[in-house]
């Protein structure tokens, strides 16, 4: 008895096969491990913490990039200087407070 394959068979066929081929090939890819660093600011702690915040973007910054996290909780700060390819992260219920002392602030922060 002959069979025949029919032209869906083979573009069947021909599709299993070219993802089996993707499938082991995207497998043997290396991906880039992220370089990126990532700093945790601890909440609970009291009065301003600008110079913790500005070392840990500095720091990021230094390293290429990355994030400061920012936990939930009230982060007293006066004036930070941000930075390319640093992010700051504030997760849900976190507050970052600018103070409402004009000595916290250098530089002439405010413009009037």
């Amino acid at each position: 008895m002959k069979f025949k394959f029919g032209l869906k068979y083979r573009q069947m066929l021909g599709l299993v096969l070219l993802m089996s081929f993707l499938y082991f090939v995207s497998c043997s890819i290396q991906y880039p491990i992220s370089r990126k660093t990532h700093i945790t600011i601890t909440s609970g702690q009291t009065g301003l913490i600008t110079k913790i915040i500005q070392k840990a973007i500095d720091s990021c910054a230094a390293n290429g990039g990355g994030t400061v996290l920012f936990p939930a909780g009230t982060y007293l700060t006066g004036g930070i200087q941000l930075k390319s390819n640093v992010t700051l992260q504030l997760d849900k219920g976190a507050i970052l407070q600018g103070s409402d002392k004009y000595t916290d602030y250098k530089n002439d922060a405010f413009i009037y």
